[in-house]
């Protein structure tokens, strides 16, 4: 972005504050008058937190030709006429993608008789097979066109920071992408046609599958192809039965076997509820199962629709459950996320009074809800379908005190920032924190062998973390959202994921100036503004990080102080104002020096001495990089030190010093290998890409920078792109446009 040249007062001394200048900015533009600056109400938004099978947004992209169905849930029984509809449905000839609606009522199979389908169809489709969810039943708000053509954008290998930001370029981008190719999307469960119409492939080879509860007839006036899913007919019903229970079973008693297929309304879901509830009581007969049904629904006759069937199916399987599980199957539905990991289910079981559940009774109750097919997922991470989830949830509600579910979901909220500190306690040990939750957690032994490990934790819960934080902003757990935003830091600053990072900061802002919390407040600011220093939306930063310092002022807390000054110095290094940057930075170093804070003083020194290399000054840029590099030794912080060790390399190679640069960088990557953090690994590999062009090492050179290249995508870092033309301009023989060092790296 273009930067203004100039310089300013530095805030809190006795000259005019810092002049800002809002023309480019792309950052967030709506506005909030709680905390000072840019904090959106639609932060953490329903339709950014993605549910279902989740793909962490670094991982988006990384395969030329993404493959991204989900396995199909159960082997497929009584649907080869609607397979062979889909098949003369894609066979028609047209001038544009296929467009086909699979419509039905909930539990119908819809979703699984598309998996199955386009699995079997994958040849049609050698560019790609696309998958994106189009609600949630966590959320009251589907996800937007916007939203989805995003997540589709980066399934296609764009970098999260070039997907345009408004719906016009994002579907311009998307049309261009699929233009000419066979691949194919499924939208499972839309909600409206105008949500799905954009996401239509621009090929008359590709296709566009949506499973829907309600029947889109406006879909239709765009070309689109109905087919609606009926329950299951008697015969494929028994067949399913046949399959579910054993066909011994069933030929032992058709008439009742019939009349269970009825009572489930020969719907997919109900007869797999009732066949798992079946095979654990072998000793009932089927006639026996079909009067337990009948009696469990009053004696009623059977619905004559799937998905009351499925539901009155779902409501006797459940009466069915011992006390214990059916106490645990309402309390996990509480859970805010996608799906749970095994120790939260755990978490979940125990009560507040010690020792009255047992390890055996909890294993036991979790194990009775999977065998009731209640509960779906692996021996690590349960999940609901989307029925049983909201029957568990309505009957919480009605048997459970509003008391009581509150504590659930406050057990589930704390376990999840307990988890998160202790991780993060391991990804950054040494840095300065304010929540004293971190000072609790720091006695507790964690299950992760390194900071890579802890890494992937996040990772794997990104959806449920998101979805957590939104939780606890819509019931007023403000501790917990800021506490968690700031023990989401470490992961953030390795992991990337901006998306993730901005929406989740914008929520404990809120959350943090409702409590008045000043230096939680300032704190989150200045981590929001690193994600802006990243992205070189200076403007952002400032209008972030200026707050953040007056209100780190009005509480005294200098360690905040330091912190909001170093990042209002970075905001001016990319502007371009290396004078008042170096202010900035010396001034925060005085306050580090006054305070003895150690690593405060050696992450001032790192910022000085690359600031000093960029401006010439390599003498002085050598005095605070050797200083920063004994303290960072001294704190045993080896990522930090390995970061020092990139920029005492970067300094070597400005100073022609190439040996001594290649041991820097060669001991930098060593570490930064072991990191878990793609884009401090490529910032090493640019200069080592670097070093090799200064001594005509061409091939090298190209290695050493497509590898930084591709690790930078993985982050979505804005650098990828230059980086890209780096190796283009070094591959067609002209020189590199950028030298070391450039552009600054955060």
């Amino acid at each position: 972005m273009p930067r203004t040249q100039g310089t300013a007062a530095v805030p809190g001394e006795s000259t005019p504050a810092h002049r800002t200048n809002h023309t480019a900015d792309p950052g967030p533009s709506t506005t909030d008058d709680e905390p000072a600056g840019p904090v959106p109400d639609n932060a953490l938004r329903p339709e950014t937190v993605h549910h279902g099978p989740h793909l962490p947004e670094h991982c988006l992209g990384t395969s030329p030709t993404p493959r991204q169905l989900p396995p199909p849930p159960h082997p497929l029984v009584g649907r080869d006429a609607e397979q062979a509809e889909l098949d003369a449905l894609l066979r028609d000839p047209t001038e544009q993608s296929a467009l086909i609606s699979i419509s039905g009522p909930a539990g119908i199979g819809k979703t699984a008789l598309a998996l199955h389908w386009l699995h079997w169809q994958h040849a049609r489709f050698p560019d790609g097979q696309l998958f994106v969810e189009g609600s949630s039943p966590d959320v009251d708000t589907p996800r937007s066109a916007a939203d989805l053509l995003g997540h589709l954008l980066r399934s296609l290998g764009v970098p999260a920071e070039e997907v345009p930001l408004g719906v016009g370029g994002r579907l311009s981008r998307y049309r261009s992408l699929t233009s000419g190719k066979s691949l194919v999307v499924l939208v499972d469960d839309a909600v409206s046609a105008a949500q799905v119409r954009p996401l239509l492939p621009n090929s008359a080879t590709g296709a566009l599958l949506v499973t829907s509860r309600m029947r889109p007839a406006s879909l239709a006036l765009d070309g689109a192809r109905l087919l609606d899913v009926a329950p299951l007919d008697e015969r494929s019903a028994l067949r399913a039965l046949s399959g579910l229970l054993g066909s011994e079973r069933t030929a032992a008693e058709p008439d009742s076997a019939r009349e269970l297929a009825e009572l489930c309304g020969t719907a997919p879901l109900a007869l797999e509820l009732c066949s798992a509830h079946l095979a654990e009581r072998p000793q009932w007969t089927l006639q026996h199962a079909a009067t337990w049904l009948r009696d469990q629904r009053g004696r009623g006759t059977a619905p004559t629709t799937a998905e009351p069937a499925v539901s009155a199916v779902i409501d006797s399987c459940y009466r069915g459950l011992s006390a214990r599980a059916a106490t645990l199957y309402r309390r996990l539905a509480q859970h805010p996320g996608p799906d749970l990991p095994r120790e939260l289910a755990r978490h979940l079981a125990e009560t507040d009074e010690a020792g009255e559940d047992g390890e055996g009774d909890h294993a036991t109750a979790l194990a009775e809800l999977r065998r009731a097919r209640l509960l779906r997922g692996t021996d690590r991470r349960h999940r609901f379908p989307d029925l049983v989830r909201a029957h568990a949830r309505t009957t919480g509600e009605h048997l459970d005190t509003p008391a009581s579910r509150a504590q659930t979901l406050r057990r589930a909220l704390h376990w999840y920032l307990a988890r998160a500190v202790a991780a993060d306690l391991v990804i950054t040990p040494q840095r300065h924190r304010i929540a004293a939750h971190h000072a609790r957690q720091a006695a507790h032994r964690t299950t992760w062998s390194g900071a890579t490990e802890a890494l992937d934790w996040f990772d794997r819960e990104r959806a449920n973390l998101a979805a957590v934080l939104t939780e606890a902003h819509r019931t007023g757990h403000h501790e917990v959202v800021w506490q968690l935003c700031e023990a989401m830091w470490g992961f953030f600053l390795h992991r990337k994921h901006y998306r993730d990072w901005i929406d989740s900061h914008h929520l404990g802002i809120r959350a943090a100036a409702r409590l008045g919390h000043h230096r939680a407040e300032a704190r989150l600011r200045c981590q929001l503004g690193f994600a802006h220093l990243d992205l070189e939306q200076f403007d952002a930063v400032l209008e972030l990080c200026t707050p953040a310092l007056r209100l780190a002022e009005t509480c005294l807390d200098r360690s905040g102080i330091s912190t909001a000054l170093s990042q209002l110095a970075k905001a001016a290094r990319g502007r371009g104002d290396h004078e008042l940057s170096l202010r900035y930075f010396r001034r925060a170093l005085r306050l580090d020096e006054n305070t003895g804070n150690r690593r405060g003083i050696a992450l001032r020194c790192r910022r000085i001495g690359t600031l000093l290399a960029e401006t010439g000054n390599h003498g002085e840029a050598a005095i605070n990089l050797d200083r920063a590099l004994a303290l960072l030794t001294e704190l045993a912080d080896h990522r930090g030190r390995a970061r020092a060790l990139t920029d005492r390399g970067d300094l070597h190679i400005r100073r022609g010093e190439l040996a001594a640069a290649e041991t820097c960088l060669t001991e930098a990557l060593a570490v930064m290998r072991e990191s878990g953090s793609p884009a401090y690994q490529a910032d090493v590999l640019g200069e080592l890409g670097e070093l090799a062009t200064r001594r005509g090492e061409i091939t090298t050179a190209l290695r050493h920078w497509r590898e930084a290249e591709r690790l930078y995508r993985l982050s979505a870092h804005p650098r990828a792109s230059r980086m890209r033309a780096r190796v283009g301009e070094l591959a067609s023989g002209l020189p590199a446009s950028s030298g070391p060092g450039e552009p600054p790296r955060e």
